[in-house]
Order: structure tokens, then sequence, then C-alpha cells
């Protein structure tokens, strides 16, 4: 009797494995089913934009030159209505420019800036008297890494400066830094490539 029990428990076990992973099986199929049917539900009212929808405007635009003599510029941000802060991707310099009379002031920072490839000095954003930058900071031996800091600009010097990111981990290649920032109700975000 031991012997017959013995033979019929292992198959039972094996049944109920079986059963257990079909089951298993069932439910994942299930639950994609369902995350697709709840994603097609949310984007259901997405519209994409159609450029024949835009309504054309009788706007007659007129370009002023503020300033010359900018090399590689990148990223600018406007610090008051009179002022604005432009980085110079390749040569790592911070240029507040007065839009007025197009009078440029160099501004002192001591970001560790490595213009390479696609790299150097990227976005900067002025906010709640704050100026952000993104850039690609140098390490030992040309390895860099997309970086996003923060300081206050007072007497045309960037004070209090602190990283607040640097993406991980860092290479030794010339590409594919990114960077935008853009602040909303209070969070940060920044592009950074593939990084």
């Amino acid at each position: 009797m031991n012997s017959y029990l013995s033979y019929i428990y292992p198959l039972n076990f094996h049944l109920e494995f079986i059963t257990a992973r079909y089951n298993i099986r069932r439910m994942k199929t299930l639950i994609s089913i369902l995350v697709l049917l709840f994603t097609f539900t949310v984007f259901a009212d997405v519209k994409i934009s159609d450029y024949k929808n835009y309504t054309i405007t009788k706007t007659n635009f007129q370009l002023e030159e503020v300033s010359k003599g900018l090399n590689y510029p990148w990223g600018m941000t406007f610090i008051d209505d009179n002022n604005l802060l432009i980085t110079e991707k390749k040569s790592g310099r911070l240029i507040k420019i007065n839009i007025s009379t197009g009078e440029q002031f160099n501004i002192v920072h001591n970001l560790n800036v490595l213009a390479y490839g696609q790299g150097g000095f990227l976005d900067v954003f002025y906010h709640d008297n704050y100026v952000y930058f993104s850039y690609s900071h140098n390490y030992e031996d040309r390895f860099s890494s997309t970086a996003i800091a923060r300081g206050k600009l007072i007497d045309d010097t960037i004070k209090d400066l602190k990283i607040l990111f640097s993406a991980e981990p860092k290479i030794n290649t010339d590409r594919h830094f990114g960077s935008r920032i853009a602040i909303q109700d209070n969070y940060l975000f920044a592009s950074v490539g593939e990084r």
C-alpha cells in the first residue's frame, strides 16, 4: 500500500504543478490584455496636433540684432526684462547681454566644463533667483557626464554653486549629452540623452 501511494503522490504533485503553471500563464495573458485595454482607453481622447488646423495670423515679425560676437551660443534665459544669460557651448563662457544696449558681460563661474564633440556648456535656466545649468562635466582622463548644477548670480559671478545631478556611469565619449532644462510646479526636468 505504501509503495502504491508513493507512485500516485508524485504524479498528483506533477499534475498540480502543470495546472498552476498553466494558470499563471493565463493570468499573465489576462493582465497584459487589461493593461493594453487601459492604455487604449486612456489615450483614446488624446488628439494629435495637425498643422493643417493651425490658424494663420497676419502678424509681421521684424528681426533685430541684439549683440554680436558670440561663439557657438547654445542656451539662453531671461533674468529680467532687459538682461539675458547665454551659454557658449564650446568656450564654456556664460555671458549676460543687455538687450537694449547689446553690451556683454562675462559671468564668472567655476563649472568644470568639458567642451568636446557634442559636449560643452549646454542649457541655462533662471528660476526663483537661481541659475540652473546643464553641461558636460569634466572628470579625469577625458571622462565626462551630463551634469545639472545651480547657483546664484551675484555681481556677475555665480556663487553658491551646487551640482544637483550627474549622470552615471561616467564615460569616455563625446556624444549624447542632451540637454535642456525646464522647471514646472517646482519640479526640475532635464533631458540627458541616453545616459
